[in-house]
């Protein structure tokens, strides 16, 4: 079933607008007084609860059960109606608003009750939401143990690194010879030693793949 509204739960002084339609065109209805208005409202698996009504004009600051018509010129048929607090409480997820009235179309007002304030830029009304994140690792902490983890053939990711980049990019020297050896890319240290045959085929590596 399709909610006419999505309201945080535990909401209070909530004002909803409805649409009340003349039972024979189906034009909006104007005119109807709050007096002649059954007003309910029933809470997920519950029973009916009433909603004493009492007049009102729109734009008025809230007070529960009040009924206030909008505009009967400009807006036929929408009212105002002051929901009572007690409709949007905890504990369920939605409640269901019935108006009925005479030569009136019965309206049901569905309403879903979330615990996630969609209208909180900041942390969507979820108290726990900052703690949560505050308490996970920084981006360069993760990267940090990423590199740190992992086996390849007894070195880490971060070791395996260092040894690609300085076979790719260090420094070489005695290429034209039998003992090979390949500087780190910052040309700090000796990172692979090796050596060859004069077809240069390896017989011996020594690698230091420290920082």
């Amino acid at each position: 079933m399709s909610y006419d509204h999505t309201i945080l739960k535990g909401t209070s002084s909530k004002i909803v607008e409805v649409v009340l339609r003349d039972s024979s065109t189906g034009a909006g209805k104007s005119g109807v007084a709050h007096g002649g208005v059954t007003a309910s409202y029933v809470r997920e698996g519950g029973t009916r609860s009433p909603i004493g009504l009492s007049s009102g004009t729109a734009g008025d600051a809230y007070v529960s059960g009040k009924w206030c018509e909008v505009d009967p010129t400009n807006c036929p048929g929408l009212y105002q109606l002051h929901l009572p607090n007690n409709a949007l409480l905890t504990g369920v997820d939605s409640v269901t608003i019935t108006l009925i009235a005479t030569g009136v179309i019965d309206k049901v007002v569905r309403i879903s009750l979330i615990d996630v304030d969609l209208r909180d830029a900041v942390d969507a009304g979820l108290t726990n939401l900052d703690a949560t994140i505050s308490s996970r690792g920084t981006n360069s902490g993760v990267a940090t143990a990423i590199l740190a983890a992992g086996d390849v053939d007894g070195y880490s990711l971060e070791e395996t690194l260092r040894l690609c980049l300085s076979s790719l990019a260090g420094k070489v020297s005695g290429a034209e010879t039998t003992s090979i050896v390949f500087r780190s890319a910052d040309d700090s240290k000796d990172r692979i030693s090796a050596t060859v045959t004069a077809d240069g085929n390896r017989q011996s590596v020594t690698l230091d793949a420290t920082a």
